[in-house]
């Protein structure tokens, strides 16, 4: 097939997340696939940090006026793809398709990624939840990230043949499973984003009702957002020592090493990459039944999987799996592990370009 553009179109704001991180490991691994990749991004995200030819990527930002310069670059560009990430891009890339389409005759394929959507339940939630709907028809391809992102796609109305799972994979290059894996559990670690989505009040439930055991189980949190101020207000107001805050690392392979056990009570993920970066690195789980995460946890064979939001079950399962062989537990985290590799996300997504494209 000969050379083709795609521009890619993310509009999250400044957070830094798994979509973000997601579109990073596309943008710099599809060059030698006979790909002409453009990138259009939320300005001030730190993603363009880890673009490496960041001469094809432009700031944005995500107001009724960026709209019209988004427009004007896709006019200017004529890409062939244009593969939106996330809510707001997905729906400006939408309503961008249909305009061009019937006000200048360009045509242009749209590829959706669904990463999972999280919003506060109230009219926001209902507000994203139509213009999401009312458009769909416009997509060419969605790409789930999880069998279970495609099945409620597909439940949601989409065209089952347009929507493909493709797992979000990692460079196994970056990480090391050569760990000391110890008996008994003395390292916990939560890594990911200080929200409500996280489960972050759920976290320090269970580090609160362990503090009262004498196990010297030690918990640790990686991660910044809007909830560490409720943290550190938490930990003062019930003088927890079990418990240390350590923000963000890009050491996350160092810190997984030196861990027993990753806790991730999320309320609504997609895939997270957080997960499946820590199965690579041998540590068992203990999650919620939610998204994607069946998938990357298997119950009682590396980790532990609860119902979102029952505090009790989750501290039955923490307490678990403190009794159980975490050395068998780590070698079938590795195991598991070996289905979300980078290489096959990114041939896997050229593919279904390709085909797109026919």
């Amino acid at each position: 097939m000969k050379k083709y553009k795609v521009l890619y179109l993310i509009l999250n704001g400044s957070p830094y997340g798994g979509s973000e991180k997601h579109v990073v490991d596309i943008v710099n691994n599809i060059y030698d696939k006979g790909i002409d990749a453009k990138l259009i991004y939320s300005d001030g995200n730190s993603l363009i940090e880890g673009i490496k030819d960041k001469g094809i990527a432009t700031p944005m930002g995500r107001g009724f006026i960026d709209f019209f310069k988004i427009l004007k670059i896709v006019r200017d560009e004529k890409p062939d793809i244009i593969h939106a990430h996330a809510a707001r891009a997905l729906i400006f890339a939408r309503i961008l398709k249909l305009l061009l389409k019937k006000f200048t005759g360009q045509k242009i394929k749209l590829v959706s990624t669904s990463h999972g959507l999280w919003v506060p339940s109230g009219k926001k939630k209902l507000q994203l939840h139509r213009l999401l709907h009312v458009f769909k028809g416009q997509d060419d391809l969605t790409l789930a990230v999880s069998n279970y992102s495609r099945s409620e796609l597909i439940d949601q109305g989409y065209n089952k043949d347009r929507v493909k799972c493709i797992y979000n994979g990692i460079d196994f290059s970056n990480f090391n499973s050569s760990r000391n894996i110890k008996r008994k559990v003395k390292n916990v670690i939560f890594v990911g984003r200080l929200t409500e989505q996280k489960g972050v009040s759920h976290l320090m439930d269970l580090i609160d009702r362990e503090s009262l055991n004498e196990d010297e189980v030690k918990f640790e949190i990686y991660g910044s957002g809007h909830l560490d101020t409720y943290i550190d207000d938490y930990i003062r107001a019930k003088k927890l020592t079990n418990v240390n805050v350590k923000g963000h690392t890009d050491s996350i392979n160092d810190v997984f090493l030196k861990a027993d056990i990753l806790i991730a009570p999320s309320m609504d993920e997609g895939l997270p990459y957080t997960l499946v970066e820590a199965i690579n690195c041998g540590l068992p789980v203990v999650s919620t039944v939610v998204g994607g995460i069946p998938e990357i946890v298997e119950n009682g064979k590396n980790g532990f999987l609860v119902k979102p939001g029952d505090r009790d079950d989750f501290y039955r399962a923490f307490s678990k799996i403190k009794k159980e062989n975490i050395e068998s537990m780590s070698r079938e985290s590795i195991r598991i592990s070996q289905k979300f590799s980078l290489s096959t996300m990114v041939d896997s997504i050229v593919y279904e370009y390709e085909e797109c494209l026919k």
